[in-house]
């Protein structure tokens, strides 16, 4: 985190509660999840960029991809219905993704988890 401070732990936990609330829906995006917490949409970037050193996009991206991880190493669902329930509708994609962040493919990281 690169933000301090009380008001930017809790901005993140509202934030992230938002993207859990919303992350079903296929078409999380950054106007609503904006909507949502009460900023314009050049506000939530410029408050993500100062608290996270991320983008919105990168911040969501990381925050699901970080959720489907914990869900595999969970096991007992498979990759598809893991990239379906964080809220990735393209499963190729996904997999790029999660290989991008983790270093692994998801089924890689299935094996490696169980």
């Amino acid at each position: 985190m690169h933000g301090s401070g009380k008001a930017d732990l809790s901005f993140l936990r509202d934030l992230y509660r938002i993207i859990d609330e919303s992350q079903n829906s296929q078409d999380l995006r950054v106007k609503g999840l904006a909507d949502k917490i009460g900023l314009s949409r050049t506000q939530l970037h410029r408050k993500t960029k100062s608290v996270a050193n991320q983008s919105v996009t990168k911040v969501i991206r990381k925050y699901k991809l970080s959720k489907a991880a914990s869900m595999l190493k969970k096991g007992g669902t498979n990759i598809t219905a893991v990239a379906f329930e964080v809220g990735f509708n393209n499963l190729s994609y996904f997999a790029r993704q999660f290989k991008s962040h983790y270093g692994k493919t998801p089924s890689e990281y299935l094996s490696d988890n169980n």
